[in-house]
Protein backbone atom coordinates (compact mmCIF):
# COMPACT_ATOMS: atom_id res chain seq x y z
CA UNK A 1 0.00 0.00 0.00
CA UNK A 2 1.00 3.65 -0.91
CA UNK A 3 2.27 5.99 2.27
CA UNK A 4 1.38 9.57 0.71
CA UNK A 5 1.80 12.39 3.41
CA UNK A 6 0.87 16.19 3.55
CA UNK A 7 3.55 18.54 4.12
CA UNK A 8 4.19 22.08 4.22
CA UNK A 9 7.86 22.37 3.42
CA UNK A 10 11.26 20.93 1.77
CA UNK A 11 12.41 20.11 4.95
CA UNK A 12 9.68 17.81 5.69
CA UNK A 13 9.92 16.60 1.98
CA UNK A 14 13.08 15.74 3.08
CA UNK A 15 12.32 13.89 6.46
CA UNK A 16 8.98 11.89 4.88
CA UNK A 17 11.66 10.95 1.75
CA UNK A 18 13.72 9.32 4.40
CA UNK A 19 11.06 6.73 5.75
CA UNK A 20 9.93 5.90 2.67
CA UNK A 21 7.10 7.93 2.09
CA UNK A 22 5.76 7.24 -2.04
CA UNK A 23 4.60 10.77 -2.74
CA UNK A 24 3.65 14.08 -0.65
CA UNK A 25 0.89 16.05 -0.92
CA UNK A 26 1.83 20.13 -0.52
CA UNK A 27 0.19 22.51 1.49
CA UNK A 28 -0.22 25.18 4.08
CA UNK A 29 -1.82 24.78 7.90
CA UNK A 30 -1.92 21.40 7.20
CA UNK A 31 -3.97 20.88 10.95
CA UNK A 32 -6.67 23.01 9.71
CA UNK A 33 -7.71 20.68 6.78
CA UNK A 34 -4.92 22.41 4.48
CA UNK A 35 -4.98 25.18 2.14
CA UNK A 36 -3.06 26.14 -1.13
CA UNK A 37 0.55 26.91 -0.57
CA UNK A 38 2.77 29.37 -1.94
CA UNK A 39 5.05 29.38 -5.01
CA UNK A 40 8.58 30.05 -3.10
CA UNK A 41 7.72 26.97 -1.22
CA UNK A 42 6.69 25.25 -4.45
CA UNK A 43 10.15 25.99 -5.93
CA UNK A 44 11.64 24.24 -3.32
CA UNK A 45 9.71 21.30 -3.62
CA UNK A 46 10.58 20.64 -6.97
CA UNK A 47 14.13 21.33 -6.34
CA UNK A 48 14.33 18.64 -3.53
CA UNK A 49 11.74 16.18 -4.32
CA UNK A 50 12.60 12.47 -5.33
CA UNK A 51 9.02 11.45 -5.13
CA UNK A 52 5.96 12.77 -6.65
CA UNK A 53 4.25 15.63 -5.19
CA UNK A 54 0.21 16.81 -5.70
CA UNK A 55 -0.23 20.36 -4.79
CA UNK A 56 -3.51 20.83 -2.81
CA UNK A 57 -5.58 23.92 -4.32
CA UNK A 58 -7.62 25.56 -1.22
CA UNK A 59 -7.57 28.76 -1.11
CA UNK A 60 -9.19 29.24 1.87
CA UNK A 61 -10.31 27.44 5.01
CA UNK A 62 -14.45 27.10 4.23
CA UNK A 63 -16.00 24.56 2.66
CA UNK A 64 -15.92 22.91 -1.02
CA UNK A 65 -18.96 24.61 -1.85
CA UNK A 66 -17.72 27.46 -4.31
CA UNK A 67 -20.14 30.39 -5.08
CA UNK A 68 -18.41 32.92 -7.69
CA UNK A 69 -15.96 34.75 -5.68
CA UNK A 70 -14.38 32.15 -4.01
CA UNK A 71 -14.23 29.88 -7.11
CA UNK A 72 -12.53 32.91 -8.89
CA UNK A 73 -9.99 32.62 -6.52
CA UNK A 74 -9.16 28.60 -6.64
CA UNK A 75 -9.19 29.28 -10.65
CA UNK A 76 -6.66 31.89 -10.05
CA UNK A 77 -4.35 29.82 -7.78
CA UNK A 78 -4.96 27.11 -10.60
CA UNK A 79 -3.53 29.39 -13.18
CA UNK A 80 -0.56 30.41 -11.31
CA UNK A 81 0.29 26.51 -10.74
CA UNK A 82 0.21 26.03 -14.28
CA UNK A 83 2.16 28.70 -15.45
CA UNK A 84 4.80 27.16 -12.92
CA UNK A 85 4.50 23.91 -14.54
CA UNK A 86 2.65 22.10 -12.09
CA UNK A 87 1.16 18.49 -13.20
CA UNK A 88 -0.68 17.43 -10.60
CA UNK A 89 -3.34 19.23 -8.06
CA UNK A 90 -5.72 18.02 -5.13
CA UNK A 91 -9.40 19.57 -4.45
CA UNK A 92 -12.54 18.96 -4.09
CA UNK A 93 -15.84 20.83 -5.15
CA UNK A 94 -19.05 19.99 -4.59
CA UNK A 95 -23.16 21.63 -5.17
CA UNK A 96 -24.86 20.74 -1.83
CA UNK A 97 -24.59 16.60 -1.62
CA UNK A 98 -23.06 16.20 -5.18
CA UNK A 99 -19.92 16.85 -6.89
CA UNK A 100 -20.19 20.28 -8.71
CA UNK A 101 -19.50 18.33 -12.25
CA UNK A 102 -19.70 22.11 -13.78
CA UNK A 103 -16.77 23.65 -11.81
CA UNK A 104 -15.18 20.11 -12.26
CA UNK A 105 -15.03 20.78 -16.12
CA UNK A 106 -14.23 23.99 -15.57
CA UNK A 107 -10.93 22.97 -13.40
CA UNK A 108 -9.93 19.64 -15.78
CA UNK A 109 -9.87 22.23 -18.38
CA UNK A 110 -6.34 23.47 -17.62
CA UNK A 111 -4.84 19.99 -17.86
CA UNK A 112 -3.80 18.67 -14.54
CA UNK A 113 -3.53 15.19 -12.88
CA UNK A 114 -6.45 16.14 -10.52
CA UNK A 115 -6.70 14.16 -7.00
CA UNK A 116 -10.29 14.43 -5.90
CA UNK A 117 -9.62 15.56 -2.22
CA UNK A 118 -12.32 14.87 0.61
CA UNK A 119 -14.40 12.48 -0.91
CA UNK A 120 -16.68 12.40 1.75
CA UNK A 121 -20.34 14.13 3.23
CA UNK A 122 -21.43 13.30 -0.21
CA UNK A 123 -24.68 11.55 -1.62
CA UNK A 124 -24.31 7.85 -2.62
CA UNK A 125 -20.59 7.83 -2.81
CA UNK A 126 -20.30 4.58 -5.33
CA UNK A 127 -22.68 7.19 -7.52
CA UNK A 128 -20.80 10.00 -7.74
CA UNK A 129 -17.49 7.32 -8.03
CA UNK A 130 -19.13 6.51 -11.30
CA UNK A 131 -19.31 9.99 -12.31
CA UNK A 132 -15.71 10.53 -11.88
CA UNK A 133 -14.72 7.28 -13.49
CA UNK A 134 -15.78 9.27 -16.90
CA UNK A 135 -12.93 11.75 -16.37
CA UNK A 136 -9.38 9.99 -17.69
CA UNK A 137 -7.58 13.23 -15.50
CA UNK A 138 -9.19 12.57 -12.16
CA UNK A 139 -6.49 10.14 -11.16
CA UNK A 140 -7.32 9.95 -7.32
CA UNK A 141 -9.95 10.31 -4.72
CA UNK A 142 -8.84 10.86 -0.86
CA UNK A 143 -12.06 9.31 1.35
CA UNK A 144 -12.63 8.19 4.91
CA UNK A 145 -15.85 6.37 2.90
CA UNK A 146 -18.33 8.98 4.43
CA UNK A 147 -17.58 8.30 8.27
CA UNK A 148 -15.87 9.49 10.69
CA UNK A 149 -12.96 7.79 10.50
CA UNK A 150 -11.31 5.16 7.88
CA UNK A 151 -11.16 2.68 9.92
CA UNK A 152 -15.21 3.37 10.24
CA UNK A 153 -15.26 3.39 6.50
CA UNK A 154 -13.45 0.43 5.76
CA UNK A 155 -16.48 -1.24 4.35
CA UNK A 156 -16.96 1.33 1.94
CA UNK A 157 -13.48 2.11 0.88
CA UNK A 158 -13.51 -1.53 -0.45
CA UNK A 159 -16.36 -1.04 -2.67
CA UNK A 160 -15.09 2.29 -3.70
CA UNK A 161 -11.70 0.32 -4.54
CA UNK A 162 -13.35 -2.01 -5.92
CA UNK A 163 -15.45 -0.35 -8.40
CA UNK A 164 -12.92 2.41 -9.71
CA UNK A 165 -11.95 2.50 -13.10
CA UNK A 166 -8.23 1.29 -13.96
CA UNK A 167 -6.10 4.29 -13.14
CA UNK A 168 -8.55 5.61 -10.61
CA UNK A 169 -6.71 5.37 -7.17
CA UNK A 170 -8.59 4.99 -4.15
CA UNK A 171 -6.66 6.62 -1.58
CA UNK A 172 -8.06 6.38 2.46
CA UNK A 173 -7.44 9.22 4.99
CA UNK A 174 -5.07 8.29 7.96
CA UNK A 175 -7.86 9.32 10.42
CA UNK A 176 -8.79 6.86 12.97
CA UNK A 177 -5.93 4.63 11.57
CA UNK A 178 -3.01 3.54 14.50
CA UNK A 179 -0.08 0.91 14.71
CA UNK A 180 -3.03 -1.53 16.29
CA UNK A 181 -5.41 -1.63 13.77
CA UNK A 182 -3.49 -0.45 10.20
CA UNK A 183 -2.47 -3.49 9.49
CA UNK A 184 -5.56 -5.05 9.31
CA UNK A 185 -7.11 -1.92 7.20
CA UNK A 186 -4.26 -2.48 4.86
CA UNK A 187 -4.99 -6.10 4.36
CA UNK A 188 -8.78 -5.95 4.27
CA UNK A 189 -9.47 -2.59 3.15
CA UNK A 190 -8.74 -2.52 -0.76
CA UNK A 191 -7.10 0.91 -0.88
CA UNK A 192 -4.25 1.57 -3.08
CA UNK A 193 -3.03 3.70 -0.61
CA UNK A 194 -3.35 6.26 3.21
CA UNK A 195 -2.54 9.96 3.46
CA UNK A 196 -1.37 10.87 6.49
CA UNK A 197 -2.36 14.23 7.51
CA UNK A 198 -2.74 16.19 10.56
CA UNK A 199 -2.93 12.86 12.45
CA UNK A 200 0.73 12.13 12.35
CA UNK A 201 1.66 16.29 13.84
CA UNK A 202 2.50 16.18 17.80
CA UNK A 203 0.96 19.02 19.74
CA UNK A 204 3.10 21.69 18.21
CA UNK A 205 2.24 20.88 14.71
CA UNK A 206 5.31 19.05 14.01
CA UNK A 207 5.81 15.69 11.57
CA UNK A 208 5.89 12.89 14.61
CA UNK A 209 8.25 11.33 12.66
CA UNK A 210 8.52 8.11 15.07
CA UNK A 211 5.37 7.32 15.04
CA UNK A 212 5.20 7.87 11.26
CA UNK A 213 8.01 5.46 10.49
CA UNK A 214 5.96 2.93 12.62
CA UNK A 215 3.22 3.42 10.15
CA UNK A 216 5.06 3.86 6.90
CA UNK A 217 6.86 0.01 8.19
CA UNK A 218 3.03 -1.21 8.66
CA UNK A 219 2.12 -0.35 5.38
CA UNK A 220 5.50 -1.39 3.22
CA UNK A 221 5.00 -4.96 5.23
CA UNK A 222 1.66 -5.08 6.10
CA UNK A 223 2.14 -6.76 9.90
CA UNK A 224 2.75 -4.71 13.22
CA UNK A 225 5.96 -4.41 14.89
CA UNK A 226 6.91 -3.09 17.98
CA UNK A 227 9.95 -0.69 18.22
Amino acid sequence: MLAEVMIENATELRMVQNLGAHSVLLARQVVKGGISPDLKTLDEIREASRIPFTVLVRPDELGQQYENERKNKLLGHLRAYRQAGIEGVALGVREEDFVDVFFLEDILSFGFKITFYGFNGLKSLPQMLKMLNMYPRVCRIITRGNQASSWEGRTTIRELAEMARPGLEVFAEGVGLHPNNLAEFVQHSGAHGLLWGSTVRDASERLDLVLLEQLIDIMVHKTSRRF
